[in-house]
């Protein structure tokens, strides 16, 4: 499953990421693959409680999952959408 996430650093917005769900732990929480050498976090509870890093408290919520399926093409084409917010869109 790739997973879309909002980020916030200190409470305040701060753009998104995208990490890949691996798998379950032992206590039921989802493991991920972090892309971000800065945070590298490998279990999504870290960004759903919150975590330190860069002198910052980061927290990030789920917006979307896809679940990716090999299997033979229904068409020749397909469509990607992205929320994206401009300077003047956010907020203090």
């Amino acid at each position: 499953m790739l997973l879309s996430l909002a980020l916030n650093a200190n409470g305040s917005p701060a753009g998104g990421a995208a990490v890949v769900a691996t798998g379950i732990a032992a206590d039921g929480s989802i493991l991920i693959q972090d892309p971000n050498p800065n945070f590298a976090r490998a279990n999504l509870n870290d960004y759903l409680a919150g975590f330190a890093s860069g002198g910052q408290t980061w927290t990030g919520t789920v917006l979307s999952a896809a679940r990716l399926v090999l299997r033979p093409p229904a068409s020749t084409g397909f469509m990607v959408t992205a929320l994206s917010l401009g300077r003047g869109d956010l907020k203090a």
